[in-house]
């Protein structure tokens, strides 16, 4: 899968097989205009698939602004995915990104969660989108770097998403790029739109 974002003052290119990193400060909202959530005010996004057509990826957001719903883990986990994993499932790929003291807390995947995740940690949350991301088989990962600072296991934790997937991984900002991360430069420097 490759892509071109061209956001008027800055364009990104790359083909995704990896782990790669954005690190250029750009415009605010970038990662929504990359996941089509919102239009550019100059440019365009396009995702061109490599075997032709004209099928938009599936892409799944690593943010500060990605919805943690009030319900169950299993929703939570689960929300976007085109089709439910069965509990165990669900259980074990939690376990593997490191949810397994938050399903010891809340005593399985029925247990709840506070509306936007309030209940959580900030590395809980962390690492219940990346989990969600497992499940829900996305193409391309948006993630936002800054939430990867405060966990020194989050950078490991995406390049196993990476690599135990058919995805590709963006991630987005000015923070240093974790080893091995593919560094992705942009053509001219960014401004915050007006």
């Amino acid at each position: 899968m490759g892509s071109v974002c061209d956001l008027g003052v800055s364009s990104i290119t790359c083909n995704f097989s990896g782990v790669h990193h954005l690190n250029q400060r750009l415009p605010r909202g970038v990662i929504e205009m990359l996941a089509r959530l919102d239009d550019p005010r100059k440019g365009h996004v396009v995702y061109r698939n490599p075997n032709g057509g004209v099928r938009l990826p599936r892409i799944s957001m690593i943010t500060s602004n990605t919805p943690i719903l009030s319900g169950s883990l299993r929703r939570a986990l689960t929300l976007g995915a085109s089709a439910r994993a069965s509990d165990k499932e669900i259980v074990r790929v939690a376990h593997q990104y490191g949810l397994g003291p938050l399903l010891d807390g809340l005593g399985s995947v029925e247990g709840r969660l506070a509306e936007n995740g309030e209940n959580l940690t900030p590395e809980q949350a962390l690492r219940l989108l990346i989990t969600r991301a497992a499940l829900t088989s996305p193409s391309i990962v948006l993630v936002e770097a800054k939430l990867l600072a405060g966990d020194v296991d989050a950078p490991d934790l995406i390049t196993q998403l990476r690599r135990e997937g058919d995805l590709a991984v963006l991630v987005v900002g000015d923070e240093a790029p974790h080893p091995g991360w593919l560094q992705v430069g942009t053509h001219q420097g960014a401004e915050e739109p007006e």
